[in-house]
């Protein structure tokens, strides 16, 4: 267990009766309390052998930076697994307050006009400008707000894209070697996609001019 980057906590465990696609529940010795503003990392140290033989990782997108985090010495931390490690780590909390509402951040510039419900989990932000952003969702209580960790999006207008060229081919004659294209679809109020990403062409039966509406 590591606070702000520095190790502070160190459990040995017992692996000897350790099943392959089970859990294993570790304890610590004695409780631990984390204070405000202080950043807590759990982590599972392996002393030989590979992580992926205990370790298991989860089959999406992963959360970078936070639960696709690994280290080789437990001091240089790298953030490019492909997907989340399965650390669970069980915290009591004895709080008796609950949020009054939500508060939704963009490169920590406020986004919502009004607070959200107390009892949301969710929102959509429609027309949102193109670009990398860093999004926080902050809890609203009394005594002000707690804002939770960032994660990134790219909004991206359909009118940015701009589709690749198809029908490549390559023919070789000799030393002689002619590539051919069939050029790119014109950017328009109308564009072909498949499968949420952009195309160059899409089926039919329709000689030319062929249109495709998405409701």
């Amino acid at each position: 267990m590591y606070e702000n980057g520095q190790e502070v906590r160190n459990v040995p465990v017992d692996m000897s009766d350790f099943a392959k696609n089970t859990w294993k529940k570790v304890g610590l010795s004695k409780p631990y309390t984390i204070k405000a503003g202080t950043e807590v990392t759990f982590a599972v140290k392996m002393v030989y052998g590979r992580n992926m033989e205990l370790t298991a990782i989860c089959d999406r997108a992963a959360t970078v930076g936070k639960g696709n985090v690994y280290s080789y010495d437990g001091k240089t931390w790298k953030s490019d697994a492909p997907g989340d490690f399965l650390v669970t780590a069980y915290i009591k909390n004895t709080a008796t307050t609950t949020p009054t509402g939500y508060n939704i951040y963009r490169n920590d510039t406020k986004v919502n006009t009004e607070p959200l419900a107390s009892d949301a989990t969710t929102a959509t932000l429609a027309n949102e400008p193109d670009g990398n952003y860093a999004y926080k969702v902050a809890a609203i209580y009394a005594d002000g707000e707690k804002a939770s960790y960032a994660v990134n999006a790219s909004p991206k207008s359909v009118y940015a894209q701009v589709p690749p060229v198809s029908s490549l081919t390559a023919k070789a004659s000799g030393l002689t070697n002619t590539v051919s294209w069939t050029a790119p679809l014109k950017r328009g109020s109308e564009m072909t996609w498949s499968n949420k990403a952009l195309h160059v062409a899409i089926g039919g039966t329709a000689s030319k001019d062929t249109k495709l509406w998405i409701k």
